[in-house]
């Protein structure tokens, strides 16, 4: 068959098609709306309960208990109001024995040899005290010594900021922490770089090894290995609506996000009521980067938020949970090892009043000093759970 082409027929080719893909500029803040989040709970352990056992008061004055460091005989040296004296009472909070140091003690930590060191900041020094309380050693700092505690091998950590309190704390000070082994003076520095701490004022060790601070005017818990390595930063909690609900449903959810301004300097934005990053609110009192740049301080909006996380006398448990008193709230903080939240502990509906101190003995029993020269004693963990061995790091 013949093919027959029609020469009055034009064939058109179609036109090309082109396609071009632009990019839209997404930024952070937008991902969470776009895509959702996934929120990830971290559950209280429920083997972990508070029952008050007594409380009692060693004065009549309304100073603070600042100290309370437990024995193995169910007995705790205690110090009110950073004075000279020390005292070993018992949980009914009879006093066995007192002794006069030194002018204002801040803190006492008890060695494996029943050692006590007492940090003294008048002298810019901590004592060595035997059994008989006699001064047998003084360690001597170019800083003031204030929170003390025995790591699992023995050496000392000594928080060692700059001024004798937080009220007179200079952005030029660089506080630190100080690790000390007592036989051989051997020392580490933790936050020479003047970014890891604001004024280090209460310290703890869990038992993975972590090194726990209170850090009095960064308004925050640093949690970090003996590398130096930062493994959390705790700032509190952000509302006042219910804080064990919101921090069941929200933990995985950062509340705060550090960033750097036009003039690098780092900033913290808390997250507002609508879930977006507010602007953030460069504190006059701060710290320093590694950078010598100033690390501002969130400041609270007194309509939105609670009193600023205020975190004072800090412990561990034997399962790696960290407790913090926080005194502008009157409540006690639960963390994970990690850092995480887990739960207010105690609150002012439980009594809390300005918690300074805290600590746990030997068999488990929770003690907390506040305002008012007051002890409280609590059942802490059940009985039987205390022979269950601690989880391993995640």
């Amino acid at each position: 068959m013949q093919r027959i082409i029609n020469p009055s027929v034009t064939f058109i080719k179609p036109n090309r098609l082109e396609i071009d893909y632009i990019p839209s500029v997404v930024v952070d803040e937008d991902l969470e709306g776009l895509f959702g989040m996934l929120n990830s709970r971290v559950q209280s352990p429920d083997y972990i309960r508070t029952e008050e056992v007594i409380s009692f008061r060693l004065s009549d004055s309304d100073d603070v208990v600042n100290c309370i460091c437990p024995t193995s005989k169910g007995e705790a040296w205690v110090t009110i109001g950073w004075t000279s004296e020390i005292r070993l009472i018992n949980r009914t909070g009879v006093t066995i024995k007192s002794c006069f140091i030194s002018s204002d003690i801040d803190f006492i930590a008890l060695d494996k040899n029943e050692l006590l060191y007492v940090s003294c900041r008048a002298e810019k020094c901590i004592r060595k005290i035997n059994q008989e309380m006699e001064i047998v050693e003084s360690i001597v700092f170019d800083g003031f010594p204030r929170g003390l505690a025995i790591t699992t091998t023995g050496s000392l950590l000594v928080c060692l900021p700059k001024s004798k309190t937080y009220f007179e704390y200079s952005p030029a000070h660089v506080n630190i922490v100080r690790q000390i082994n007592p036989d051989t003076s051997d020392a580490i520095n933790y936050g020479e770089s003047g970014d890891l701490f604001v004024y280090p004022i209460r310290v703890a060790m869990n038992h993975y090894g972590d090194i726990c601070v209170s850090d009095n005017l960064r308004h925050s818990v640093t949690i970090f290995e003996k590398s130096g390595k930062i493994n959390s930063i705790y700032y509190g909690q952000k509302s006042t609506d219910d804080l064990g609900r919101e921090s069941a449903q929200n933990t995985g959810r950062s509340q705060l996000r550090v960033s750097r301004n036009n003039g690098n300097e780092e900033v913290i934005s808390a997250r507002g009521s609508d879930g977006d990053f507010e602007e953030p609110i460069i504190s006059a009192r701060s710290g320093r980067s590694s950078k010598g740049t100033p690390i501002a301080r969130a400041i609270p909006d007194p309509e939105t938020e609670m009193s600023p996380f205020d975190p004072r006398g800090i412990a561990c448990d034997r399962f790696g949970h960290v407790l913090v008193a926080d005194y502008n709230s009157n409540s006690v903080h639960l963390l994970d090892h990690s850092g995480r939240f887990l739960r207010l502990l105690l609150t002012d509906a439980d009594g809390m009043f300005g918690p300074t101190s805290i600590a746990i003995d030997e068999e488990g029993f929770l003690w907390i000093g506040g305002g008012n020269a007051t002890v409280r004693v609590y059942k802490y963990i059940k009985a039987d759970e205390t022979k269950k061995k601690p989880m391993p790091r995640k």
